[in-house]
């Protein structure tokens, strides 16, 4: 990291409504196409390609993956699911996504690359955006007092030390509000009222042979 960056974490941790199963919250954890929606900025996102021309294989071997995601230690979440087929269900996922933020005086286009790892105890995934700005989260499913599951949001934001206070004040803006909206949509499936969410793009995933760990 030169002088001029910064590496800094926020957390963020939700109980989840009572009577919610592990399968419930991996389930919308897994649905791709609704986390990336919850962005409150979103205006639109598609699969994105993978570099196999550089990394043969990186859909479905772990290490080679690994290594051209230069992903970090996740085995603490368990191993990763997927791998099964090079074209629907890649290790780990790859979207273009372009969101629109407002600011006084205009709004701005920011066209940035997600990476989606899922994982047996939850999600992980990665933001590149623009300016050199790098967004990695862990969605983390835990037990939590009185046997409740708990959600955690553990960030962790890579930039420029002039750009920090505005990437988490975006962050700040919308704390908790993926959660809420998470959390709404298990009550909906708990009353019988949800309809369908689009999973086209995340297709169930299978577990790899091994856990993700450090090059």
């Amino acid at each position: 990291m030169s002088f001029f960056s910064t590496k800094q974490t926020m957390n963020n941790t939700s109980t989840l409504p009572a009577g919610t199963t592990r399968e419930q919250i991996m389930a919308v954890l897994h649905d791709h196409d609704f986390m990336i929606k919850c962005d409150p900025h979103h205006v639109k996102h598609s699969r994105g390609t993978q570099p196999t021309a550089k990394h043969p294989g990186v859909e479905t071997d772990l290490a080679v993956a690994r290594k051209a995601f230069n992903l970090p230690d996740l085995s603490h979440m368990g191993a990763v699911l997927g791998g099964s087929d090079a074209a629907t269900d890649p290790l780990v996922s790859v979207y273009d996504l372009t969101d629109e933020l407002p600011n006084p005086v205009f709004s701005s286009t920011i066209n940035s690359r997600l990476e989606y790892v899922n994982l047996e105890r939850g999600l992980w995934t990665r933001v590149n955006s623009p300016m050199g700005v790098s967004l990695e989260t862990a969605w983390i499913v835990k037990e939590g007092s009185g046997g409740a599951l708990e959600l955690h949001q553990d960030i962790v934001i890579s930039c420029s030390k002039v750009l920090i206070g505005t990437v988490k004040g975006n962050i700040e803006a919308n704390r908790g509000g993926i959660h809420k909206l998470i959390k709404a949509r298990i009550e909906k499936e708990m009353a019988g009222g949800a309809d369908p969410t689009p999973v086209a793009d995340a297709p169930a995933p299978t577990p790899a042979t091994a856990e993700l760990a450090h090059a």
